[in-house]
C-alpha cells in the first residue's frame, strides 16, 4: 500500500490509526489489508497536500460532509489566511521602506481590522474632510462626474457647475475657463452660438454662485469649493435659501468671517468654515455673544432684520486691517489669460479673434477638438474654390493664423477690397499650427476688412486672427 500510494508506511498507519483509511484486517504475518484503500489514500494524500487536516478528511471520505462542502469551507479558510499574510506582507514592507514606530504602530492597528472597522474609518475620515455632505451620495456624484461622456460639450454644458456642487473647486474653475475658452466671443460674455446664448450666461453665474456659496441643503456653506491656489482672493454678498444675505471674504487660502443678514427670523444650520475650530456669533448690532462651538456645524436662530458676524474665536474679525477703497473706476479692459474673455471699454493688445467669429459663405465646414493644437482647439475650412470667409475690425494691424500642412493649397488674401497676396498653405514634413501666414501692421486708425478666398480644391483654412489696435 505504502509503495503504490508512495507515502510512507508511518504515514499509512497513522491514517489508519484515525481513521482515514480502515483495513479490513490482517495476514497470517500480521499486515494490515485493504480493498479499497489505495484510491481512498491517494485522495486523502491530495486533500492533505491542500492543507486540510485529517478531521476534515476523514469527514470528507466517509461522507459525513459531502466533499464540496468541505471543500468551500477549506477555501474560505485559506482565503483568510491569505488575508493575513498580506496584511503581514503589507506592514513588513512598510518597515522596509523606512517608518517611525508610531507610524508601523497605526499600521498594524489599522492592517488588523475588520472590513467594517476599516469602513467605519474610512467613512469618519470623509465625513471630517467633506464635512455634511452625505459620504455615499458624494462617492457617487465623484465617479460620475468623472466618468461623464462629453465634458463641456455644448455651449451650455453644466459641468463646472457639477465640480462645484461637489466641492472640487479646482475642476470647477478650469472648467469656467474651459467654456470661456470654447464658446465666448463677445466682449460682454456672450457667445454667438445659437445653441444656448443665455444657457452659457446661466451655467457660468450658477459655477461662481455654487463655488462661493451653498445652501441647496438648507445649510450655509462659504467657499464649499474654492481653487486650492493660496493666491485665489475672494469676496462675495449672496442670497441664501431660508431668507437669508451672506456675505464672506476668502485671502490667503483662510476665511477672514461670516457675514449673515436675517431677512425672516428663521434658524438656520451653518457649517463652520474653519472645521473644528472655536467660533464665536455676534449680533452686530449690540455686539452681544450669541453662541460659542467648536462643532463642525451648528443652528443659529435669528431675529429678522438683524446682522450677526460669524468668527474665530482665535482671530476674530477685529484682527484684521479694514482699508478703505479710492480713485477711479478702472474701466480698462479686462481678460482672462489664454482666452478670448475681456471686460471693459478699452481694446486689448492684440486680442486674438477666433475662426468663429468671421462670416463664412455656405462652402466653409467647422471643425473642433482635433487635437493639433489650433487656437481654442477648432478652425474652419473649405476645398470650394473661391469660398470666402471675412471679418470687420478696428485697429492698425491684422495678422491671419492658419495650419499649414501637405494636403492644403493656396488662399488670397484681400484688406477693404484690395488685393494683397496669395498665401500658399503647402508645407512639407510634419503639420503646423497657429502659423501666422499673413499679416499688415501700421494701418490707420479705423474699420477694416479682412477677405480670405480659397484658390484650390485643395484645404483651405482658417484657425484665427490677431488684431492690432
Amino acid at each position: 500500500m505504502a509503495r503504490q500510494t508512495g507515502l510512507p508506511v508511518k504515514v499509512v498507519r497513522h491514517w489508519s490509526d484515525v481513521g482515514v483509511v480502515t483495513p479490513i484486517g490482517r495476514t497470517v504475518g500480521g499486515y494490515r489489508r485493504y480493498t479499497a484503500g489505495v484510491a481512498r489514500l491517494q485522495l486523502a494524500r491530495t486533500l492533505r497536500d491542500l492543507g486540510m487536516g485529517l478531521g476534515e478528511i476523514r469527514a470528507a471520505l466517509y461522507c459525513e460532509d459531502g466533499l464540496t462542502e468541505v471543500a468551500a469551507a477549506h477555501v474560505e479558510a485559506l482565503e483568510a489566511q491569505i488575508r493575513r499574510l498580506r496584511t503581514h506582507q503589507a506592514v513588513l514592507r512598510t518597515v522596509t521602506r523606512g517608518t517611525t514606530h508610531e507610524g508601523l504602530a497605526l499600521m498594524t492597528r489599522t492592517a488588523h481590522m475588520s472590513p467594517d472597522e476599516r469602513r467605519n474609518l474610512v467613512h469618519t475620515f470623509l465625513t471630517d474632510t467633506l464635512g455634511d455632505l452625505d459620504v455615499p451620495q458624494f462617492r457617487e456624484g465623484f465617479i460620475t462626474f468623472n466618468a461623464r461622456p462629453f465634458p463641456y460639450g455644448n455651449v451650455w454644458a453644466n459641468d463646472a457647475v457639477q465640480a462645484a456642487r461637489l466641492g472640487l473647486g479646482d475642476q470647477a474653475y478650469q472648467g469656467m475657463k474651459t467654456m470661456l475658452r470654447k464658446y465666448q466671443t463677445y466682449p460682454n460674455w456672450m457667445t454667438d452660438n445659437t445653441n444656448g446664448v443665455f444657457e452659457y450666461l446661466g451655467v457660468h453665474l450658477a459655477a461662481l454662485n455654487e463655488s462661493l456659496l451653498q445652501s441647496f441643503n438648507d445649510k450655509i456653506r462659504v467657499f464649499p469649493a474654492a481653487p486650492s491656489d493660496s493666491s485665489f482672493v475672494g469676496r462675495f454678498t449672496l442670497l441664501a435659501k431660508g431668507g437669508f444675505t451672506v456675505s464672506s471674504e476668502r485671502e490667503a487660502g483662510e476665511v477672514k468671517y461670516v457675514g449673515i443678514k436675517s431677512l425672516y427670523g428663521n434658524t438656520t444650520p451653518v457649517v463652520n468654515p474653519w472645521g473644528s475650530q472655536q467660533l464665536r456669533v455676534r449680533d452686530v448690532s449690540s455686539g452681544a455673544t450669541v453662541l460659542t462651538t467648536s462643532a463642525a456645524e451648528f443652528d443659529l436662530p435669528t431675529s429678522a432684520g438683524k446682522v450677526y458676524v460669524v468668527e474665530r474665536t482665535a482671530k476674530p474679525l477685529s484682527t484684521y486691517t479694514p482699508v478703505r477703497l479710492t480713485g477711479s473706476a478702472n474701466e480698462g479692459e479686462k481678460t482672462l489669460g489664454g482666452t478670448t474673455f475681456t471686460l471693459g471699454m478699452a481694446r486689448t493688445p492684440n486680442p486674438m479673434v477666433n475662426n468663429t467669429q468671421l462670416t463664412y459663405d455656405s462652402n466653409w465646414h467647422a471643425t473642433s477638438g482635433r487635437g493639433y493644437g489650433d487656437y481654442n482647439d477648432d478652425t474652419h475650412h473649405s476645398t470650394t474654390l473661391n469660398a470666402v470667409a471675412q471679418y470687420t475690425f478696428t485697429g492698425t494691424g491684422v495678422a491671419y493664423l492658419s495650419e499649414r500642412n501637405g494636403d492644403m493649397g493656396t488662399v488670397a488674401v484681400y484688406l477693404d477690397n484690395v488685393f494683397q497676396a496669395t498665401v500658399d498653405l503647402r508645407v512639407s514634413g510634419a503639420r503646423q499650427v497657429q502659423q501666422s501666414v499673413w499679416q499688415r501692421t501700421g494701418l490707420p486708425q479705423g474699420t477694416h476688412t479682412i477677405r480670405i478666398v480659397n484658390r484650390s480644391t485643395s484645404v483651405g483654412m482658417v484657425d484665427a486672427l490677431r488684431i492690432t489696435p
